[in-house]
């Protein structure tokens, strides 16, 4: 059945209503910039922090509304806020996903045994092999990671206009995020003002 809306004003306001929320909805940007520093995850981000600590690099994220197995994969870089400080808006931390809920891992204690990641949680690690807890916080320091802490996944890093390119994540992931990452990564934008080489 099709509502004839001049006859009928208010489908004829709905109507218009959804219209306008999907052009919002279309306007709308689907990643964020985030700066990060520091050794974690080196050498795939920020490798010149292990020679320069005041290194950064500036992160392209690709936002993710209600993170779940379904739209974060074993492998992605995911940015998230501090489990150890959720309530600060300043506190991202980036590391890479090695299992998701329902996932069997084997711990690595005097006593191993396997744990399974709950429902709704995941277990991230930093890629710098060389550090460990307690010089780098990861879930190896506060346990698994509550998914519903996940911003997006990081898609693209720039050290300068020069030095730039896409973030190593799940290929299926990589896949998805390809278009946004054609659409939205301007890395003259990003790069303007960084210290050059």
């Amino acid at each position: 059945m099709v509502l004839n809306q001049m006859s009928n004003p208010e489908a004829a306001a709905q109507g218009g209503g959804l219209v306008q929320m999907f052009q919002e909805a279309y306007k709308k940007q689907l990643t964020t910039i985030i700066a990060v520093t520091g050794a974690a995850m080196a050498p795939a981000i920020n490798a010149e922090s292990a020679t320069n600590p005041s290194a950064f690099e500036k992160l392209v994220v690709r936002l993710i509304p209600r993170p779940s197995p379904r739209s974060v994969a074993v492998g992605d870089v995911v940015a998230f806020s501090n489990p150890l400080d959720p309530a600060s808006s300043h506190s991202l931390m980036v590391r890479r996903v090695a299992a998701l809920e329902g996932h069997t891992m084997l711990t690595t204690d005097d006593e191993d045994y396997a744990e399974r990641v709950p429902a709704g949680h995941c277990w991230v690690l930093a890629d710098n092999e060389e550090l460990s807890p307690p010089d780098v916080i990861d879930s190896r320091a506060f346990g698994y990671l509550d998914m519903r802490l996940i911003t997006g996944r990081v898609v693209y890093r720039v050290r300068n206009a020069s030095d730039h390119g896409r973030v190593a994540n799940s290929p299926v992931s990589e896949a998805a995020d390809a278009a946004v990452v054609e659409g939205e990564v301007d890395v003259e934008a990003i790069a303007a003002g960084m210290p050059a080489e």
